[in-house]
């Protein structure tokens, strides 16, 4: 056990290391998808797959169950095998944080960890949580996030329940980058040596061939 390294809960919560038991995958797809015509990215097949389907299949792998961030198309989410749907709280688009502040008061009591993963990385690894729980066990942190050739993917990561009670205060300040926020969390970078197309994410048409080409 190691004490919490972010924002605090109501009592003196610990954090219980991470396993698949008390992991939560979250797939954050609130996205306005303005590069692909502003059609729902989670939607969009890679391979003859959605993108937001072949993800939340790979979530569910690593984590007891998967729920969303979505804004609509709550349905086809649910289809997709999502055990469950979160709409943004606070108005306008405020981006991934805006997701993440839907959980704050609705995690189950087991869960301790969210792995989060945004809907247009369809190569997401189905190994990232023992990934992740290798680098918490060598240095614990209330955030691991992920860092591939020195470029960091913030919404690719492992955040304990304890910090989300500092979002809704960080978004009414106008705050929506979610590297600053992870910052100030005292967020832990992992630096990823496997397949850097891992994480690579479609933006376009365009983006979606070139990676079918070129994945294995």
């Amino acid at each position: 056990k190691a004490p919490f390294g972010g924002g605090r809960e109501k009592g003196e919560r610990i954090m219980q290391e991470p396993q698949k038991k008390n992991i939560l995958g979250y797939l954050i797809s609130g996205g306005q998808a303005t590069r692909m015509g502003g059609i729902n990215k989670a939607g969009v097949c890679f391979r003859g797959v959605p993108m937001g389907e072949r993800i939340i299949k790979t979530l569910s792998k690593q984590a007891a169950q998967v729920w969303v961030s979505a804004n609509r198309d709550v349905d086809m989410f649910l289809k997709f095998g999502a055990k469950r749907v979160l709409k943004d709280r606070v108005e306008g688009s405020m981006g991934p944080l805006a997701g993440l502040e839907a959980l704050e008061g609705e995690v189950p009591s087991e869960v301790e960890w969210i792995l989060i993963s945004p809907c247009d990385v369809p190569l997401l690894p189905e190994g990232l949580s023992d990934f992740f729980i290798s680098h918490y066990r060598e240095t614990p942190a209330s955030i691991l996030t992920i860092r591939v050739g020195g470029k960091f993917q913030n919404t690719t990561a492992l955040i304990h329940r304890s910090v989300l009670g500092t979002l809704k205060e960080t978004l009414q300040a106008g705050d929506r980058k979610v590297g600053l926020w992870m910052q100030r969390m005292g967020a832990l970078p992992c630096d990823w040596a496997g397949d850097p197309l891992s994480f690579a994410n479609v933006n376009s048409k365009e983006e979606l061939e070139l990676l079918e080409k070129e994945a294995k």
